[in-house]
């Protein structure tokens, strides 16, 4: 594993969900004023940071079989979130045991969404890189069938 790609991958991370819990407790409280987050709360994402980036990087090893990597990489990101960031949050605000299932069942669900947009969106951009590939070949096929064509064959003979 190259550890530089993996704590880079994790940083990135952070910063991002990061700005992105500053922006949600913004948008929620309406205000900067009085706006404090926990400190404990930077280092679980941080902790939620390396753990999906250890499910990024196992995602990538191509030794397992597809279906093993999706089902590791699932259970790393939506158990890591879990147990990292709402477990604790619901102890915290004493919420039932019903409500922190119903947030595990919608950590899923979201992860399933994300998951099909993201592999449509891979299957029509490789379709749309297909098509575009197949029009270049026709394209190309033609310019060598006109360059060929314009000529006397005396005179293809001494072309570059």
């Amino acid at each position: 594993m190259d550890w530089k790609k993996f704590i880079a991958e994790a940083c990135i991370l952070f910063t991002v969900l990061c700005v992105l819990i500053l922006l949600i407790n913004w948008i929620i409280a309406g205000t900067m004023e009085g706006f404090a987050v926990e400190p404990v709360w930077f280092f679980r994402v941080l902790l939620v940071s390396f753990v999906a980036s250890l499910a990024r990087r196992i995602r990538k090893i191509e030794k397992l079989p597809n279906w093993a990597r999706l089902v590791i990489h699932a259970l790393l990101i939506i158990l890591g979130i879990f147990f990292i960031l709402i477990l604790p949050f619901s102890i915290s605000r004493h919420y039932a045991v019903s409500t922190t299932l119903v947030l595990l069942l919608v950590l899923t669900m979201v992860y399933a969404a994300l998951y099909a947009i993201a592999r449509l969106f891979v299957h029509f951009s490789k379709k749309g890189a297909d098509l575009k590939q197949q029009s270049r070949d026709r394209s190309d096929k033609k310019k060598s069938e006109k360059k060929n064509t314009d000529m006397p064959a005396y005179e293809r003979q001494f072309r570059k």
